[in-house]
């Protein structure tokens, strides 16, 4: 291939992943280009139909959502989130991949994780994995600024040791 021909085809690459881009940002977005991580002021709604990201985001200042959406992995989602980060509801099965810190909530319920591994340290609001197969509260944030809602879960309360940061934050 020659180099215009390379250089146009990637043209159009770049051209197909900025109107998708587009479409999922609320606000502005640059792409990084030392790393390739998509980092956006405002938030970003993935579309349904997305079995993956499709893009690695860095920092994301409002919400991510990705509720619904049809994705088994957190691979690729944002480092840090200004807002609230929604993964409810979607084929994943870990939370390995998700932000390290997340400035709102963070809602995983009804989602098929065994384990709380790979959960943001931080969270600014209300952590919610209600409705999900965990066993144990091993790996919940370290700071919650809201409550931690675990409802129906496979948590046995009567044993399960609870950390001193989350007492009297959780409900089951």
């Amino acid at each position: 291939m020659t180099s215009v021909a390379y250089e146009k085809g990637f043209a159009v690459y770049k051209t197909v992943l900025y109107s998708m881009l587009s479409d999922m940002v609320s606000g502005t977005f640059t792409i990084d280009p030392t790393n390739g991580y998509v980092n956006v002021k405002g938030g970003v709604k993935i579309p349904e139909m997305f079995t993956s990201f499709y893009f690695r985001f860095g920092e994301v200042t409002g919400d991510f959502d990705c509720t619904d959406c049809n994705n088994t992995s957190l691979e690729g989602a944002p480092k840090k989130v200004g807002g609230g980060f929604y993964c409810s509801y979607t084929n994943i099965a870990s939370l390995e991949g998700a932000p390290k810190e997340v400035g709102g909530s963070f809602d995983c319920r009804g989602t098929s994780i065994v384990s709380l591994k790979g959960a943001p340290k931080k969270v600014g609001d209300y952590f919610d994995c209600a409705h999900t197969k965990i066993i144990s509260l091993k790996g919940a944030p370290t700071k919650i600024g809201g409550n931690l809602i675990c409802n129906d879960t496979q948590i046995d309360w009567p044993s399960e040791k609870i950390p001193e940061s989350l007492r009297g934050k959780i409900e089951h």
